[in-house]
């Protein structure tokens, strides 16, 4: 994965609002970091209900994942899939995706509920609904049928569904669901929506696996967005290495990055707007970023950045030194000290590229390894 990767993933989602996709650690510590992460787009529509619903089935499609997925009890090279959760919007439509292992002998009845929950009007799910919880008849895993039921509730859409057999023991399954968030269902219909297909789910987790990308974020990030993401990253650097000295090192190098595109990014309707991957190849933890600035700092941010790399550790702990008494750190403008500090971190030398976004902008991508 080079620098361009970013560049790649942004045109990919270019239409979205928002774009979450997560392959990292599954656990409940994370369920409401994701939430109020949506919720940071959620705002912008100025729509309470919708707000309650897409948090509603973004915690029971999460949670979906973290309790009734199945993994190989040895792991190789044919087995190995790990779970995906996907959140992505565009236009007024939500798109809450996930995909995960479940033992082949549990597909069918899985399609069954499925099934028979697509097969449902509102009044019937509302019904099916209440008598479960009134009888109370939930399995002792949590209840995978009830969990479907109120995200099938909530959205008033139909659920697609796809599988993979993976061997013989094992099938990957995909379950996605659509939100409009319209309160005014009419309204929403007579709009034209390009709805995100299951098959370019599938076509991302399958991107996403190859790569072994643990989280991409494409939207906004002002202040309070980056927050979730970074209290996301920091759970999963948990488990990608015991070295506190490495891990606060990691952490360090993301602020800097992510508070980069906050500062500097080109802004789309008031925010400014950028893209985040995190993945780990050969042993070897890969952080991307990306974002549009005018034509008319190119020149300066590769240069600056030209110079930072023929820089030896020496030399960047002299330039941060007189950086830091130019008392330039933190100003619009500023973002030499804190690429200074990331190639301070860093294993290797920054990479970076720079593409035509548009005729006015371009779209600078950096990749950091450590």
């Amino acid at each position: 994965m080079d620098a361009e990767v970013s560049y790649q993933f942004f045109r990919k989602f270019e239409q979205d609002n928002l774009s979450f996709l997560y392959q990292g650690d599954f656990n409940d510590e994370l369920t409401h970091r994701i939430v109020r992460l949506s919720q940071r787009d959620t705002e912008r529509l100025q729509l309470d209900t919708v707000n309650r619903k897409l948090s509603s089935i973004i915690t029971e499609c999460y949670q979906n994942v973290v309790k009734h997925r199945d993994e190989p009890e040895i792991i190789n090279v044919t087995n190995n899939k790990p779970p995906m959760f996907l959140v992505r919007s565009r236009q007024n439509i939500y798109t809450i995706a996930s995909a995960n292992l479940i033992n082949s002998s549990k597909l069918d009845r899985l399609v069954s509920i499925l099934e028979n929950i697509n097969s449902f009007s509102s009044a019937q799910l509302k019904e099916v609904y209440r008598k479960i919880l009134a009888e109370d008849t939930i399995d002792d895993k949590g209840g995978a049928g009830l969990g479907l039921l109120e995200m099938a509730r909530k959205s008033n859409n139909r659920f697609e569904y796809d599988f993979q057999t993976v061997n013989y023991y094992l099938s990957l399954i995909f379950i996605q669901l659509n939100l409009t968030a319209v309160e005014n269902q009419e309204a929403s219909e007579e709009a034209t929506v390009e709805y995100i297909s299951l098959k370019e789910t599938q076509e991302i987790y399958a991107l996403m696996d190859a790569f072994n990308i643990l989280v991409t974020h494409k939207g906004d990030y002002s202040h309070c967005s980056i927050i979730p993401l970074l209290e996301m990253a920091e759970l999963n650097l948990q488990n990608i290495t015991d070295d506190r000295s490495l891990g606060k090192k990691i952490f360090y190098i993301l602020i800097e990055l992510l508070q980069n595109i906050s500062k500097h990014a080109k802004t789309f309707s008031g925010l400014p707007i950028g893209i985040f991957l995190m993945s780990i190849q050969q042993g070897r933890l890969l952080i991307h970023t990306g974002n549009v600035i005018e034509n008319d700092a190119v020149e300066a941010l590769r240069n600056q950045l030209e110079f930072i790399n023929n820089l030896d550790d020496k030399g960047l702990a002299e330039q941060y030194k007189i950086n830091l008494l130019q008392s330039t750190s933190r100003s619009k403008g500023g973002a030499g000290l804190g690429l200074l500090d990331i190639a301070r971190y860093s294993n290797e030398k920054l990479e970076f590229d720079f593409k035509a976004f548009d005729e006015f902008s371009s779209f600078f991508s950096l990749r950091v390894i450590v």
